[in-house]
């Protein structure tokens, strides 16, 4: 009973914290809509207030609480793999030029670094 106790906490910890940061890390980097990594900063906390509540028996499986605290996380995973698979990242966010940036910073260092024949 005990590690099925520890299992039921880490999850109900763990599945809204891993939500939250992968909603504010693409917040953060601008690389998809801002409206999509809101739905999970919203939903995340949500989530994790309901399944609290359910462990202290506050609230119950099926009930229009869980569906108030699921909606949120359920259409950001939706929009985030849609959006993902159809269009990707954005080209022009901060961190992708920063990225290919330093990639082309690279390329100069190596192309200037062989010798010439």
């Amino acid at each position: 009973m005990v590690n099925a106790l520890a299992c039921i906490g880490t999850a109900v910890t763990l599945y809204p914290l891993i939500r939250w940061l992968l909603g504010y890390v693409l917040y953060r980097s601008g690389l998809v809509p801002r409206l999509i990594p809101t739905m999970g900063l919203i939903g995340a906390p949500l989530v994790a207030a309901f399944a609290v509540g359910l462990i202290f028996g506050v609230t119950e499986r099926g009930s229009v609480w869980e569906a108030i605290a699921v909606a949120p996380i359920f259409f950001w995973e939706l929009s985030l793999g849609l959006w993902m698979t159809f269009k990707g990242f954005k080209p022009d966010a901060p961190v992708a030029l920063r990225a290919s940036a330093h990639q082309s910073a690279l390329a100069t260092k190596a192309g200037a670094a062989q010798p010439v024949q």
